[in-house]
């Protein structure tokens, strides 16, 4: 399934806040 530049854009953007919601819980 190819994504859209916009689509990948989106989808990392949604990876780094899992990412800080974790560093959040660690804290």
């Amino acid at each position: 399934k190819q994504l859209k530049s916009q689509d990948i854009t989106t989808e990392a953007n949604n990876n780094v806040v899992i990412d800080e919601n974790s560093c959040n819980k660690l804290k």
